[in-house]
């Protein structure tokens, strides 16, 4: 997937925090990978996700929060049929002033906090996120040092994101642009045999290489679906797939159900 910097949201720059209450992701929508110079945290508040943070791909359900540091590269794709709500907090480090030091901790990770405390957490945030008063600006601030403190205390080995390499960079964009995602043809492109690139892909991307090749063609096979009424005969050889039987198991696979139901689902008509 090409990964692109996201420009900072005009009211962070001037207030250094923004949100965004329950951002709607309909199913199999992503939102494609990307990076920024603030801090972003994501509240699942319903339905299930996956995040990818650099290597790492996280499943998400309701209550999860998804912490993403500045210039770690992230990516967010729906995995429930009804999709799923999130939260999204971003906030620069000058938010912090002289407490800059809380944010030395952090890093990118998902993880389930308690959902009580978790909710009223965010709905706090949401309800003071826009507000001039004094008083409200210091609840604002006091939850958000609150989270980053609890996200801080929270933070467990298992659950940190991988750092973004120079490979991933590179090999993620050629295969956004690429016509042909064949394995063979994208080992000699980077000059490295079959049995070494697809060793070398898995342990950097952390997921198999028809893995991610797939996923590329299902977000190719969304966008015909916004165009017109194609017959998977002709989408599947269009993606590459031997017939449209391979096109099914691979979509089901990923998004469980098959692209006939999502069909019908995206139009309205279940």
């Amino acid at each position: 997937m090409q990964v692109y910097h996201e420009a900072e949201k005009a009211c962070l720059s001037e207030n250094r925090i923004f949100f965004m209450k329950s951002v709607r992701e309909s199913f199999g929508e992503m939102v494609p990978p990307h990076w920024h110079n603030s801090y972003e945290v994501l509240f699942v508040r319903r339905g299930t996700c996956e995040q990818r943070i650099n290597t790492k791909t996280f499943r998400c359900k309701p209550g999860c929060v998804i912490l993403i540091c500045p210039g770690d590269i992230h990516a967010t794709d729906a995995t429930a049929v009804g999709g799923c709500e999130i939260d999204v907090l971003q906030f620069s480090e000058e938010f912090f002033g002289t407490r800059r030091f809380l944010l030395r901790e952090l890093t990118s990770m998902a993880i389930d906090l308690p959902q009580d405390g978790t909710f009223s957490l965010f709905d706090l945030l949401c309800k003071n996120a826009e507000a001039d008063e004094c008083g409200k600006t210091l609840v604002l601030s006091g939850a958000l040092f609150l989270l980053c403190g609890v996200l801080a205390d929270s933070c467990r080995p298992g659950e940190v994101a991988g750092k973004q390499t120079p490979f991933v960079q590179a090999v993620s964009k050629y295969l956004y642009d690429a016509e042909n995602l064949r394995l063979q043809e994208t080992a000699k492109t980077f000059g490295y045999s079959v049995a070494h690139f697809s060793r070398k892909f898995h342990g950097e991307f952390g997921v198999t290489y028809q893995y991610y090749c797939d996923r590329i063609k299902m977000q190719r096979f969304l966008c015909h679906l916004e165009q017109e009424e194609i017959a998977l005969e002709i989408i599947a050889d269009r993606l590459g797939y031997s017939n449209a039987c391979s096109f099914v198991r691979a979509f089901k696979r990923i998004y469980g159900i098959t692209p006939g139901a999502y069909r019908k689902l995206k139009n309205g008509r279940v």
